[in-house]
C-alpha cells in the first residue's frame, strides 16, 4: 500500500484533561453536603474522601478508586511511603502523579492540578476528579450534591493512506458500537453508556469521507452517543480488530479502491506546540498536518488540530548535504527556525547530534559515502509527537575530530582527517533563530548545562521529573550505575522487527505491553524509568543490522549510567510442549538480579519454572551494569499462549519482574518528599 504523502487530519478531540481544573471544577467544601459519586448506573462509595481547596481527594488505596479504575480498564501503581502515582489506562497511556508537585503528567503532557497531591500516613491522596478526566471521565452535575462520573467517547481521528481514509475512536471504557444506519453514503453508529464533549459537526473532506455529526442523548447517568458518517457513495468501509478494548478503528474507501484486512500502521504523529486553554491547563490534541492538496472553491478545507494549535513545528530540517573536503568532509544540515541540540560522541567512533523540536521536511537519510573519514550518515526522526527530535548520527573510520559549526541557517559537522582520542564526549548549543552568535559548547565532565540541555552524569536529585523523554544524558565514558535510581527497560524488538509471531500473537506487541506495565509499577516505586523504545518502533533504524539495533539499546543503558537494565522477550521453541519462564544472565554481577526476577516472577504469574540460565546475548554481554533478558513465556505453547492473551497474566508478569527489583535493590533512597516544590 501506497504510504507516501500521507495526510492526516485530527478530526477533533473532547480535550478532556484540557477542562479546567481549577476554574469552574465541580468540586466540595467543608460546608457541602457529603458528596455522592456515580458511574455507569452504580454509586461509587469511597471511604477516605477529603475536602481540599474546594475539590475531594481521595487516598489511592480507597477501595471507591480502586472500582473506578477497573472499570475503565486501568491499573494503579504505588508503594507505600513513596512520593509517585503511576496509573496505566487501557491504551497504554501513563498518567502519573507525584506528592507536592501541583501538576500531573499524562503521557506527554503536563496539566496543573486543583491541589498537589500529598503524603498522609501511608497512602497518597489525589485530587478525584483530575483523575477522572485523565481518564476520559468527565464529571457532570447530578442533583444536590450528587455527581456523575461520566464516562466519554474523547476522541475521533483520521487519517488518510494511499487513497483511502482510517478513523479511530477512543472512548474512556470498552468501546461496543451499535450500527443503527448502514446505507450508501452514510454510517451511523451509536455508543451506549458514554457521552461526548466533541463538537457536534466536522468537516474532514478525506477520501471515503466526507463529515462527520456528534450527537448526545439520554440522561447524565446513561448517556448515548450517536456519531453519524457521510462517506462517498459508491464507497465501502471496515471495522477493523484492534488491540485497546476502548478503541474502534473504521476504514473508508471511495469507489475503485478495496479496504485490506488490517490498516496499515499508525504513523507516528509529530505534534506541534499544544494549545492553552481557560484554567491554565494545556491541551494534548495538537498534532502536525502536513500541506493539503489544494481544496476546490467553495469547499471547506480538512479539519486540522483543535483550535488554537500551531499547524507546524517551529523547526524543520530542510536539507543535509555530505561533501567531501581535502581534511575529510563535512554535513552541513540546513534547518528553518530556531533550536537547541546536544551531541554526543560514543566510543566505538560514533557522533551523533540531536535536534530538539525539529521535524524532518522529508524522508530520512542513510548514506554511505565512501570517504576515508566517514562510513555513513543517518537522518531519522526519533523522539515522542510532543518531543520530537532529528538526528544525524556518523559512523566515523577511526576516532576521528568533529567539531560543530552553527551558521544562521543550520550547521555543520566538520569531520577531520586527524584523529581525536582526548577529545570532549559531549555539547550542546542553540543554532537559527534570532541569537546573533549561535554556540556549540564542549561539554567537559563537570559541566552544568542549560536546562533542557543532554548533562554528564547528572545525579538523582538532578533528575526532576522521571517521564519525560529529555531527561539529562551522561558522558559516554559515564561509570556505570552513575545514576543509583535509573533502570532502563528494553522492550525487545519493535517497528521493522516484529520478533516471533504465533497463534495471533506478536512478539514486539507483548514486549511493549509488559513493559508498560512494569515502567508504572517501577515508577511507583520510586525509580527513575528509561524505556529503549516507546513506541512500534526501531531504536536504531527500519532494517538495520542485528549488531547496530542492539548496540543502540545498549547505549541507552551505558550512556545514561543505569543502574540496571532489563530486557523483555518472548520465547519460541520447534517443540510446543517446551513451556515457561526463563531469565538469562551473561556477567557474573547479573546474577543476582536474574535469579530475585526468577523467582519472584514464577509464583505471580503462574508460568513453568524454566530455570536461570547463563548465555551470550548481545544486550546482557554488552551493558556495563547488571542486565537480563526475560523470556517471558512460549508464544509456541498453547498453554502459554492463552496466559498471553490475558491483560491479568501480561500485569501479573509485570509485577512479578518489579517485585524481583525491589527483592535484589530494595527502593531506591531518597524518594519520599512531602514538600511544595519536591525538594529533598
Amino acid at each position: 500500500m501506497n504510504s507516501t504523502n500521507r495526510l492526516r487530519a485530527r478530526v477533533f478531540s473532547a480535550l478532556i484533561l484540557a477542562f479546567a481544573f481549577v476554574a469552574g471544577g465541580i468540586g466540595v467544601s467543608a460546608q457541602d453536603a457529603p458528596p455522592s459519586y456515580w458511574f455507569a448506573g452504580t454509586r461509587l462509595i469511597f471511604a477516605t474522601l477529603e475536602a481540599r481547596d474546594g475539590e475531594s481527594a481521595v487516598a489511592v488505596t480507597d477501595p471507591g478508586l480502586s472500582r473506578l479504575l477497573a472499570r475503565v480498564g486501568a491499573t494503579l501503581a504505588y508503594a507505600s511511603g513513596q512520593r509517585y502515582v503511576a496509573i496505566t489506562t487501557a491504551d497504554r497511556r501513563l498518567i502519573a502523579f507525584a506528592v507536592g508537585d501541583a501538576r500531573v503528567r499524562v503521557a506527554n503532557a503536563s496539566i496543573r492540578l486543583p491541589f498537589a497531591p500529598y503524603l498522609e500516613g501511608e497512602s497518597v491522596f489525589l485530587p478525584l476528579t483530575a483523575v477522572a478526566r485523565a481518564l476520559d471521565v468527565l464529571p457532570v452535575p447530578g442533583e444536590g450534591s450528587e455527581t456523575i462520573l461520566q464516562p466519554q467517547l474523547a476522541a475521533l481521528d483520521v487519517r488518510a493512506d494511499g487513497g483511502k481514509s482510517y478513523l479511530v475512536a477512543r472512548g474512556a471504557t470498552a468501546l461496543r458500537p451499535t450500527v443503527v444506519e448502514d446505507t450508501p453514503g452514510r454510517l451511523t453508529i451509536a455508543f451506549t453508556g458514554l457521552g461526548s464533549a466533541l463538537a457536534s459537526t466536522r468537516r474532514i473532506a478525506l477520501p471515503g469521507l466526507v463529515s462527520a455529526q456528534v450527537a448526545v442523548s439520554g440522561s447524565a447517568r446513561a448517556p448515548i452517543t450517536t456519531v453519524t458518517f457521510a462517506t462517498s457513495a459508491d464507497g465501502s468501509h471496515v471495522v477493523f480488530p484492534v488491540a485497546a478494548p476502548n478503541e474502534l478503528e473504521l476504514g473508508f474507501a471511495p469507489r475503485g479502491l478495496a479496504l485490506d484486512p488490517l490498516p496499515p500502521p499508525r504513523p507516528v504523529l509529530v505534534a506541534a506546540q499544544p494549545p492553552v486553554v481557560p484554567g491554565g491547563a494545556t491541551a494534548t490534541s495538537g498534532v502536525h498536518v502536513p500541506p493539503a492538496p489544494p481544496i476546490p472553491s467553495g469547499s471547506e478545507a480538512p479539519a486540522s488540530a483543535s483550535p488554537g494549535a500551531v499547524a507546524s513545528p517551529a523547526v524543520v530540517i530542510t536539507n543535509v548535504a555530505i561533501a567531501p573536503t581535502e581534511a575529510g568532509a563535512t554535513v552541513a544540515v540546513a534547518l528553518a527556525g530556531a533550536a537547541s541540540f546536544d551531541w554526543h560522541r560514543l566510543s566505538d567512533n560514533r557522533f551523533y547530534i540531536d535536534i530538539h523540536g525539529a521535524t524532518l521536511g522529508d524522508a530520512g537519510r542513510d548514506e554511505h559515502p565512501n570517504l576515508p573519514v566517514l562510513e555513513s550518515v543517518r537522518v531519522r526522526q526519533i523522539g515522542t509527537p510532543l518531543a520530537p527530535i532529528v538526528r544525524v548520527a556518523l559512523s566515523l573510520i577511526g576516532p576521528k575530530r568533529v567539531d560543530v559549526q552553527p551558521n544562521d541557517g543550520g550547521f555543520t559537522l566538520i569531520v577531520g582527517a586527524s584523529d581525536a582520542l582526548d577529545a570532549a564526549r559531549s555539547g550542546y548549543g542553540r543554532i537559527g533563530g534570532p541569537d546573533p552568535n549561535p554556540t556549540a559548547i564542549a561539554a567537559p565532565v563537570d559541566a552544568t548545562p542549560p536546562p533542557g540541555f543532554a548533562s554528564p552524569v547528572p545525579l538523582a536529585s538532578e533528575l526532576p521529573w522521571k517521564y519525560g523523554n529529555a531527561s539529562p544524558v551522561p558522558a559516554a565514558n559515564a561509570p556505570a550505575g552513575a545514576n543509583p535510581r535509573l533502570i532502563v527497560l528494553d522492550p525487545g524488538h519493535g517497528g521493522s522487527d516484529t520478533g516471533t509471531a504465533h497463534s495471533g500473537l506478536v512478539e514486539k506487541t507483548i514486549c511493549m505491553d509488559i513493559a508498560n506495565r512494569l515502567r508504572s509499577l517501577l515508577v511507583a516505586q520510586g525509580w527513575i524509568v528509561k524505556m529503549t523504545r516507546t513506541d512500534d518502533s526501531d531504536v536504531y533504524g527500519p532494517n538495520a543490522s542485528d549488531i547496530n539495533e542492539l548496540q543502540a539499546r545498549v547505549n541507552v543503558a551505558n550512556f545514561n549510567a543505569a543502574r540496571m537494565f532489563i530486557s523483555i522477550h518472548v520465547n519460541y521453541f520447534s517443540d510446543p510442549a517446551t513451556r515457561g519462564t526463563t531469565t538469562y544472565y551473561t556477567k557474573p554481577q547479573d546474577l543476582a538480579l536474574a535469579k530475585a526476577v526468577q523467582r519472584n516472577v514464577i509464583p505471580v504469574a503462574n508460568t513453568y519454572d524454566d530455570g536461570v540460565r547463563h548465555g551470550h546475548l548481545y544486550v546482557t554481554n554488552h551493558t556495563t551494569m547488571p542486565a537480563v533478558l526475560v523470556e517471558t513465556a512460549f508464544i509456541s505453547n498453547p498453554g502459554d499462549v492463552a496466559k498471553m492473551q490475558s491483560p491479568a497474566f501480561l500485569q501479573n508478569m509485570a509485577q512479578g519482574i518489579a517485585n524481583g527489583v525491589k527483592e535484589y535493590a530494595g527502593v531506591p533512597r531518597a524518594a519520599v518528599s512531602s514538600t511544595a516544590d519536591g525538594s529533598r
